[in-house]
């Protein structure tokens, strides 16, 4: 699937993966697009690929693992133009609460935001980001460290 194929060309343009190091998938993420609550799109329920491609997106740098996903989930369609660079997500947040535009963000981003009506997040039907935790191998240790075991155990938990 493309998603597959994005998730293993994403690693192996980060790193070169040596017998030191271990991968496994974390969690898959859903992307969201937010928009402001009087925003004409609020309403909109889920919003599917076509329609996001004539959107003028905050955010979505190139380059990012987020850019390389967008890039092939959008194949001919083109990734939608970006208006405005912004430093974070948190910024991000903030220019779509201010009206300035919408922008694409990993669903748990956004919750908070969500919640409390900040934000509307509009649910885009197949596009998700598949995060992997990359780790060194302790030496002579066969379990993963500590943390990434805590990670590892949560999102067991959760699925």
């Amino acid at each position: 699937s493309w998603k597959q194929r994005t998730e293993t060309s994403a690693l192996r343009s980060r790193l070169v993966l040596s017998p030191d190091f271990e991968h496994r998938l974390w969690r898959v993420e859903p992307l969201v697009l937010i928009v402001s609550p009087d925003h004409a799109l609020a309403e909109a329920g889920c919003i599917e690929r076509d329609r996001l491609v004539d959107l003028p997106m905050l955010g979505g740098e190139p380059g990012s693992g987020t850019g390389r996903l967008l890039t092939e989930y959008f194949g001919e369609l083109g990734v939608p133009r970006s208006g405005m660079q912004l430093g974070s997500t948190e910024a991000v947040k903030q220019a779509v609460r201010a009206g300035l535009g919408v922008s694409l963000v990993m669903a748990s981003a956004v919750q908070d935001e969500v919640r409390s009506g900040a934000l509307v997040a509009l649910p885009i039907p197949g596009l998700e980001k598949r995060l992997q935790l990359i780790w060194r191998k302790p030496p002579g240790n066969l379990h993963p460290p500590g943390f990434v075991r805590h990670l590892l155990e949560e999102a067991d938990l959760a699925g």
